[in-house]
C-alpha cells in the first residue's frame, strides 16, 4: 500500500514535470501579441485548478494533508483573480504570481532534500538542495522583478524559471527514488 502511494506521487510528480515543460515552452516561444491572451488564459487554468482541487477537498476524507491542498486551491484561486482582474497593472502581478509559486516549489524541494534524500543517505542529496535554493532566489528575483519592463520579456524570464522548476522536479524524483535494477536472474 505505501509503495502504491509512492508510485502515485511519483507519477503525479513526472506529470506536472511534463506540464511545466509545455508551459515553459510556450511562455518563451509566445509572440507579443499574444502575451494578453496568454495571461488570461494563465488565470483561468489558475481558476480551474483551483475548482478541481477544492471539489478534491470535498470528496477527501480530511487529513492534514487535504487541508494543505485546500489552503494551496484558496491561494490559487486569490492569484486567478488577481490574474484576471488587475490587467492595467499585469506585470505586478505576474511577476509575484509566479515568483511565489517557483519560491514555494523551491521550498518544498528542499524540504524534500533535507527529510528524504539526505536520510535515505542518497549522495544527490546536496545537488537537490542547491537547486531548491537557487530556485527560490529566482522566484525572489522574479518578485522584486528588477530588470524586465514589458510583459513579454517577463513572460520569457517566467518561462525559464518554469523550465528550471520542471528540472528540479526531474532531479527530485531521480534523487529520491532512483531507478534499481531487481536482484535476480533474467527469465
Amino acid at each position: 500500500m505505501l509503495f502504491q502511494a509512492f508510485g502515485k506521487i511519483k507519477q503525479t510528480t513526472i506529470m506536472i514535470a511534463i506540464v511545466l515543460i509545455a508551459v515553459g515552452v510556450i511562455m518563451l516561444l509566445c509572440p507579443s501579441s499574444y502575451v494578453g491572451s496568454l495571461v488570461a488564459m494563465t488565470g483561468y487554468v489558475m481558476l480551474i485548478l483551483a475548482s478541481v482541487m477544492v471539489f478534491d477537498f470535498i470528496g477527501s476524507a480530511k487529513q492534514t494533508s487535504d487541508y494543505i491542498s485546500f489552503s494551496v486551491a484558496l491561494i490559487f484561486i486569490l492569484a486567478g483573480i488577481a490574474v484576471l482582474v488587475f490587467n492595467n497593472n499585469m506585470l505586478a502581478v505576474l511577476s509575484i504570481v509566479y515568483g511565489v509559486l517557483l519560491v514555494l516549489d523551491g521550498v518544498h524541494s528542499l524540504i524534500y532534500s533535507t527529510t528524504f534524500a539526505r536520510r535515505s543517505g542518497s549522495s544527490g542529496w546536496p545537488v537537490l538542495m542547491g537547486l531548491s535554493i537557487f530556485q527560490i532566489v529566482v522566484g525572489l528575483i522574479i518578485i522584486i522583478n528588477p530588470w524586465w519592463n514589458t510583459a513579454s520579456a517577463l513572460l520569457r524570464v517566467i518561462g525559464c524559471a518554469v523550465l528550471l522548476s520542471a528540472f528540479v522536479s526531474i532531479c527530485r524524483v531521480i534523487i529520491i527514488w532512483p531507478i534499481k535494477k531487481e536482484k535476480g536472474g533474467e527469465d
